[in-house]
Formats: structure tokens, sequence, C-alpha cells
């Protein structure tokens, strides 16, 4: 049996028979990709982001004003703010409190796990667990302190419906363990 060209595979009765129907590649293609694992991937890029920002401190928290909008509310191991002006003086004292104000130690987060899952009108859900480090700085160096395990979770709404989709902060909810002792480390 010879193959067919072709040409003849196109004028064949099933092809014909298709041949006006719409076909969407682009929605066929987005089917087979798991929508959940670009979703993770952004949620990862977030948190990375955001902590890197946030643990610079003063320096850093002009940066993650254009996360929040007016009516962003963030809780921050029980105490609640609105808005970005009281939103920033909660992170700073948080911040503060982290760091006993000021007694020459320094916070790093360290990322464990982040989780995301979709919600409804394009916003994500991202959930962080992860641990705050103390640090001191001697000579140049920095040397752990203390450890505290952290939960973090923050709801991302689309801000408009335009190409590329940006997200703001709508809601934070912060919650600190108490410091673990060194046996537990």
């Amino acid at each position: 049996a010879q193959r067919a060209t072709a040409q003849e595979l196109l004028s064949h009765p099933f092809v014909l028979k298709h041949r006006d129907v719409p076909v969407d590649v682009a929605g066929f293609l987005q089917a087979l990709a798991d929508p959940l694992e670009g979703l993770q991937s952004y949620a990862q890029l977030f948190a990375a982001m955001y902590y890197c920002v946030l643990d610079r401190r003063s320096e850093g928290m002009p940066t993650l004003e254009h996360l929040y909008q007016e009516d962003s509310r963030v809780s921050l191991s029980g105490e609640c703010c609105e808005g970005w002006t009281r939103i920033a003086i909660g992170l700073e004292q948080h911040s503060a409190r982290l760091t006993n104000a000021g007694a020459g130690l320094h916070h790093h987060h360290r990322i464990e796990k982040v989780d995301a899952q979709p919600l409804p009108q394009g916003a994500i859900l991202v959930h962080i667990v992860g641990r705050v480090n103390l640090m001191n700085q001697i000579q140049d160096q920095m040397h752990k302190v203390d450890s505290t395990v952290y939960n973090e979770c923050f709801v991302l709404q689309q801000m408009s419906s335009s190409e590329p989709v940006e997200y703001y902060i709508s809601n934070q909810v912060k919650h600190l363990q108490t410091p673990c002792s060194p046996a537990s480390r």
C-alpha cells in the first residue's frame, strides 16, 4: 500500500468535514499546561521579592508602597492596619519588635514553603511558612542569634484587566510563633 500525499490527505472527507470549524490553538495549548504550576511559580517569586525588600527595613520600605492600596488590610501578630501609611508604620514597628528595637540586630526571612491557590476574580491566595532569623553583625560577618517560625498569608488582587496583569496586596496576615529554644534548632 502506498502512502497518501499531503494533497490527498487535505481532500480526505474527515479533514473536509472539519474545515469550517474554528480552532482555538492557544486555548488548546493553555489547557495542556497546568495553570496551578504557573500560579505556584508566581507565588514563589512574589515571596522571594517581598521578603528581600522587607528585610532591608527602612531602605526597602518605599519599594513596598506600590504593592499596597488604600483599601489594603494587614494584620501583624494581631495588630491590624489599613492603607499604605498605617501599613508602613505597622511593618516598621513589627520589624523593630523582632530586632528588640534596634539592639544591633537584623532580621532575615528564610522561606521554607510557599503554597498558592486561585481565588475568584483573578485573585491569588499565597501562604508562606518560614523562619525569621535574627542576626547580629560582628566584624562584617552576620551571626544567627535566634530564629522564629512564621506563617503569612497574602491575598493578591488584580489591579485591572490590562496586560500584563498587575497585582496588589489586598489582605495580609502574619503570625509569629514563639521563638525556638536553642535545643530545638
